[in-house]
């Protein structure tokens, strides 16, 4: 993505709030530094955080349509898991041959 970016001439920006909202205990220090390296990091303004607000209001969780309440911290921060049940009119994935 940094790649196509850079080509294009285009800047990525990305508010500081990202860095708090990305950074936990199993974030690569050296991997998360070198991301930010490639992107333009602005300061949060009243602004910002307002339209930033704006868009997670209508922003749809993959689990639970659209998101009325922040998610927990317990499922924010719980390790990744792949659920075997599809929602209702999710197609099927196509089998991978062997």
């Amino acid at each position: 993505m940094f790649q196509v970016l850079h080509d294009m001439r285009a800047d990525l920006v990305v508010s500081a709030n990202t860095i708090a909202e990305v950074s936990h205990a199993r974030v690569n220090p050296a991997r998360l530094q070198w991301a930010l390296s490639r992107v333009k990091v602005e300061p949060v303004t009243e602004t910002v955080a307002k339209a930033a607000a704006q868009l997670l209001k209508g922003a749809v969780c993959t689990d639970t349509g659209t998101r009325s309440t922040p998610p927990s911290r317990k499922r924010l921060c719980a390790p990744a898991r792949r659920s075997s049940s599809r929602r209702a009119g999710t197609p099927a994935l196509p089998k991978r041959r062997a």
